[in-house]
């Protein structure tokens, strides 16, 4: 029978009281992405990931970009050094990223074998954690780097078929629902395959494989919990907003005719709120850990959604 309380209320507990997740969950934030929030993605703008691609290369060869050219030429041929100092700017700003993209990567796995060493009690300190994320920097990466091209694709490919069925209303509503299954199915693959890969440091294509086969095995068990991980998350966000909107006003209004005590306790709010959605992500990686160690360790596990039918269906 699925545990999802015990679950949940152990993840609350670890992220709670272990402020070392903290500190990997920060990176994590960059690219973590629930599957639920995917898939509300595509179904209120299943194209905008190609939209944003296209509008970038249309400027990139016309438009705003084509003025750009014009006047970095321009640049160029009057001031040499100024130019000289672009493009080093740009090398800094190129090497900044490439660091923020490694420490994301080493920190989204070294955020999952904490919550687990924590979970089972054992004593492993941030740098042995650190130490195994770098161990597992290119086959994580790797995934996340195929999750963003099928979604990607994903995006073309229903492009490319509103395209081609104008004018029949049936076809695309059926394109989406087919979308959206292939979203779900992509995103749980990844987050599987990246546990398997941290959690028993396994090869990339062994875990996909594995990963693979837990999901097909899982499925609908693995849909409720991520639907209620969303609400739990949902809610939560609602209301860390909603509060978020109170301070603003309870510091703006009373607090008006001193303008640098409103910015310094604007500011402290502001890192309050980052603060809580670090540990919601620290939060959402010990669900995800704490359950597929659960799957893993079972060789069938019942959704409640099957139960209910089949309790229904043996009264009847």
């Amino acid at each position: 029978m699925p545990i999802y309380r015990q679950i949940l209320k152990k993840a609350l507990g670890l992220t709670w009281h272990n402020p070392s997740l903290l500190i990997f969950g920060a990176f994590t934030a960059l690219i973590s992405v629930g599957e639920i929030n995917l898939l509300l993605t595509y179904i209120y703008n299943p194209t905008g990931r190609l939209n944003f691609l296209t509008s970038f290369f249309g400027d990139l060869f016309s438009g705003s970009f084509g003025n750009l050219y014009a006047g970095l030429m321009s640049t160029i041929q009057s001031h040499a050094g100024s130019f000289i100092i672009g493009i080093m700017v740009a090398l800094i700003e190129l090497a900044f990223t490439a660091l923020i993209l490694w420490l994301t990567i080493v920190s989204q796995a070294a955020l999952i074998n904490r919550i687990i060493n924590l979970a089972q009690n054992k004593k492993t300190d941030l740098a042995q954690n650190f130490r195994l994320g770098l161990k597992k920097f290119w086959p994580i990466l790797l995934v996340n780097l195929i999750l963003q091209l099928g979604l990607w694709l994903l995006a073309l490919l229903v492009a490319w078929i509103n395209q081609i069925t104008t004018g029949t209303p049936i076809i695309y509503p059926l394109v989406i629902i087919i979308t959206l299954i292939l979203v779900a199915l992509i995103a749980f693959a990844a987050k599987l395959t990246i546990l398997q890969v941290v959690l028993k440091d396994e090869k990339l294509i062994d875990s996909c494989k594995k990963s693979w086969q837990l999901f097909t095995k899982n499925w609908l068990i693995c849909l409720e919990f991520a639907a209620l991980l969303f609400a739990i998350i949902w809610i939560t966000n609602q209301i860390v907003g909603s509060l978020f909107g109170v301070g603003i006003q309870l510091i703006v209004g009373p607090l008006y005719p001193f303008p640098k005590l409103i910015l310094s306790l604007l500011l402290l709010l502001y890192l309050v709120f980052i603060l809580v959605q670090i540990l919601i992500v620290a939060f959402y990686w010990a669900n995800w850990s704490l359950f597929f160690e659960y799957l893993y360790s079972k060789k069938f596990v019942a959704s409640r959604m099957s139960l209910g039918l089949k309790k229904l269906l043996t009264k009847k």
